[in-house]
């Protein structure tokens, strides 16, 4: 009960670790944010694998200090420094961003755990969390746990520096200038909806992220500084939530209230009551769709 199962490979940080202490500068970070590292300049020190929180970084030989080789990391399957493909296959092995294609790992992954891509895409879907009730038992079912953007949000309650506010559109955004990542908003929320950029100790995780239902945050609309921050805008050039637009079967909608909240209940009213209508009671007050 409880199994979980985390991918621990290279996390390809903005400011790497293993690059700061490599004592030869053997790691490099490419154009596209990819951490990579040169076997040629490599001494086989190992500061790289004591420094990265993640043990990215690997000896290729179990032996004896200092027979162990050169260091072996994942490349993102970006290959290295190398202009010569034959040799570049055969110290990194294949460079598939440069043929256009996924990163083997994102590629074959059926559960679609492990993505990889545009970082606007890949953050929007990360905080799309999925919470499966009942799994591979009779009446299971999955339910979307993002944020609500509640009409009287608890997270905007407790927050002790109001960096979070609610727009005009009932949005509810936040302020990563003003917030302090104290985490009250954590707690506060019933969804879980704010969370930690990083994974360390308490003081160190950084500020909290949420779902902006992809209306940027308090920068201008369009602006670098918003884009930076919160990612693209999209409701401002009129588009849909990443997480609506891709959701192939439309069980996320977004748009005018009131005329989702019909075709949410035509779909309960087509399909029945007993079909599995999760939270019909809670959310309409009523035990039987009508």
């Amino acid at each position: 009960p409880g199994e979980r199962s985390i991918s621990v490979a290279c996390m390809h940080c903005s400011d790497a670790p293993c690059a700061a202490v490599c004592p030869v500068d053997c790691f490099y970070q490419t154009e596209e944010g990819v951490v990579l590292h040169n076997k040629d300049l490599c001494i086989g020190c190992g500061y790289c694998f004591y420094a990265c929180p993640f043990g990215a970084p690997q000896y290729p030989q179990a032996s004896n200090f200092g027979t162990r080789g050169k260091m072996d990391k994942c490349t993102f399957c970006a290959g290295g420094p190398e202009k010569n493909e034959e040799v570049q296959f055969k110290k990194y092995g294949r460079n598939r961003l440069a043929e256009g294609k996924l990163p083997l790992c994102a590629e074959m992954c059926s559960t679609k755990a492990l993505l990889a891509g545009d970082g606007d895409v890949v953050s929007a879907i990360y905080r799309e969390r999925v919470v499966t009730i009942n799994d591979g038992r009779p009446g299971e079912r999955s339910v979307s746990m993002a944020c609500m953007h509640c009409t009287d949000a608890p997270c905007q309650a407790v927050c002790p520096t109001s960096a979070i506010f609610t727009t005009a559109d009932a949005v509810v955004l936040h302020s990563k200038d003003i917030c302090i990542g104290c985490g009250y908003c954590f707690y506060a929320c019933p969804f879980g909806a704010p969370q930690y950029p990083k994974v360390s100790n308490f003081g160190s995780r950084g500020k909290m992220d949420k779902c902006t239902y992809c209306a940027g945050g308090p920068e201008p609309d369009g602006s670098m500084a918003e884009y930076e921050k919160y990612g693209a805008n999209r409701l401002s050039e009129g588009k849909l939530p990443l997480c609506a637009e891709m959701c192939s079967t439309k069980s996320l909608l977004a748009g005018d209230g009131e005329i989702i909240a019909q075709i949410y209940k035509e779909r309960v009213v087509k399909r029945g009551y007993g079909s599995g209508a999760w939270g019909w009671q809670t959310a309409y007050r009523e035990t039987i769709a009508s």
